[in-house]
């Protein structure tokens, strides 16, 4: 199983990292966390503002810990999915990250619109068409499907794992 670092920020964010062996010009392995990271002698380690990881083969490794409130090693497998990546948070020390409900909400009615914007402009060019006909049950037709397109972000389900499913018949 792939380990990987998750680390909650004092910005209230999530870091996740995985742990790889990583092969480069001048060392043959080092696990690197991100790309702030390097080896070090384990003389070093005693250093108050850095989180240090040692990996099956001795060396060294460390991120800086000064916007960091706790960090944790767990399996990859444990994460949530990436769908609400932005979502994230550290609230409860399990072996994942939370994901928080109401960012999630506003993640997926944001996806939603992007989805809903050029089906709203195809409607408008119909209703100008219905309008210069003089079409009055027409024009009615599409105002009530673009009603039904504006309400889609009203009525969002409430748990993440239903949102990550949630798509509107209108926007299929």
């Amino acid at each position: 199983m792939k380990k990987i670092l998750i680390a909650k920020t004092k910005s209230g964010g999530v870091e996740v990292t995985d742990l790889e062996h990583i092969p480069d010009e001048g060392m043959d392995r080092a696990i690197f966390l991100a790309t702030h990271c390097q080896v070090l002698d384990p003389e070093t380690i005693n250093d108050p503002v850095r989180l240090y990881l040692k990996d099956a083969d001795g060396n060294y490794v460390y991120a800086q810990k000064e916007n960091l409130i706790s960090w944790r090693l767990t399996e990859r497998s444990s994460l949530p999915s990436r769908e609400f990546r932005n979502a994230w948070h550290d609230e409860d020390p399990t072996e994942t990250v939370d994901v928080c409900p109401i960012r999630a909400k506003e993640i997926k009615a944001n996806q939603l619109r992007v989805l809903r914007d050029p089906k709203l402009k195809a409607l408008d060019v119909e209703y100008q068409k219905a309008d210069e006909q003089g079409d009055a049950a027409k024009k009615q037709e599409i105002a009530t499907r673009k009603q039904v397109l504006r309400d889609v972000t009203m009525n969002l389900p409430t748990t993440v794992e239903a949102l990550g499913n949630f798509m509107p018949d209108c926007l299929k």
